[in-house]
Parts: structure tokens; sequence; C-alpha cells
């Protein structure tokens, strides 16, 4: 009996590689160019002491993931915002000063018996249900009135510049996919970093 399990274990075990195999292997073949993720506009403004991060960010994920997603892989999304002090251009051999980091974490899931997606926000524990992923997505990108930084961490005489990016974080797949993921393109989705100075 003790053997039974102990193939039936295995089997299941190789099936699941087998099918993580499959699925980066598919991504190796052909670069998806229905993945998209980019920062359409942000800005932040001073409210009562604090600097609120406004932004619209597009979220479109391409063939490749949307199959890990629905085989039951949940996907791990990440917001980043830095905020650095620069430095004067004649002490531009002395790196910037980096004011703040912060990550913004949501996890996609979905579940086939009620065929619906759910999203976590990692950070507060926040979900939302939906039969559609694009609504999810759509919801991780409008941030609104987001407090990125204390005004008295800044100072009158600096110059401070916004970072803004968003992308797949391939650390939280499961080990086995990791290697294929990092080098398969369709899976190293990222935007680009928008930036723009702070006025303290």
């Amino acid at each position: 009996m003790a053997f039974i399990t102990h193939v039936s274990e295995k089997m299941a075990s190789s099936r699941w590689l087998l099918l993580l195999l499959c699925l980066g292997l598919q991504g190796v073949a052909t670069t998806s160019l229905a993945n998209e993720f980019s920062v359409r506009s942000a800005s932040t403004r001073l409210h009562n002491g604090v600097y609120m991060l406004d932004a619209n960010i597009k979220l479109k994920l391409g063939k490749e993931p949307l199959e890990a997603l629905h085989n039951g892989i949940p996907l791990t999304l990440l917001i980043e915002m830095e905020v650095e002090r620069k430095r004067r251009w004649w002490l531009r051999w002395w790196l910037d000063e980096n004011i703040a980091f912060l990550e913004q974490r949501y996890r996609i899931e979905y579940h086939a018996l009620s065929h619906q997606y759910l999203l976590i926000n990692i950070n507060s524990g926040e979900r939302k249900v939906s039969p559609n992923l694009q609504p999810l997505l759509t919801s991780i990108g409008t941030i609104y009135n987001f407090p990125l930084l204390d005004k008295n961490l800044t100072k009158k005489e600096g110059r401070y510049e916004v970072a803004l990016r968003a992308l797949l974080d391939i650390e939280s797949l499961p080990a086995p996919l990791r290697p294929i993921a990092y080098i398969t393109p369709s899976w190293r989705i990222r935007s680009d970093w928008q930036t723009w100075f702070l006025t303290p």
C-alpha cells in the first residue's frame, strides 16, 4: 500500500513538472507580444503634509502566463515606487540618496470550479473576486490617493525624483518554473520606469 502511494505521488509530481516545462518551452519558441505593462500616467500632489500618488498603469497578460494561471499557478504582480534625492551635478560621483522604496504586491489566482479570478492585495489583505480577469488588472493599475511620502522627509533645497514601474514577480513562481521563466521573454514582463520630479 505504501509503495502504491509513493508511486502515485511520483507520477503526480512528474505530471506537474511536465506541465511547467511545456508552458515554459512554448514561450521560448514564440515571444508573446500580447504581454504589456506600461505606465500611462503618474503624478504626485501634496495633501495635508503627505505627497499622494495618482497613476494609471496598463496591465495585460499574454498567452503563457494566462495558461499557467488557468492551470493553477498563482501570479504575483508588483508595483514598485522609489523616491531619490538627486545630488548636484558636481557630486554625481556620489550616489543619489534613497529616501523611500515602496512595493505593493498583488496575487492573482484562478479557481476552475467556480470559474472565478481572485485578486489579493498582499500588503493589506483586501480581496476581490471577478469572473473576468481584466477588471482586476485594471483595479491594480488604477492608483489614486496613495500616500507616497511624508513632506517632513524632504528638504527645501533638495531635488527629488520619483520612479514607478510594474512587473510580474518571477521569484514567486513555483521553483521548477523559475529557471524557464528567467530565460523566456514572454515571462519577463515589466514596464519601463516612469520618472518625474517632486517639488518639496
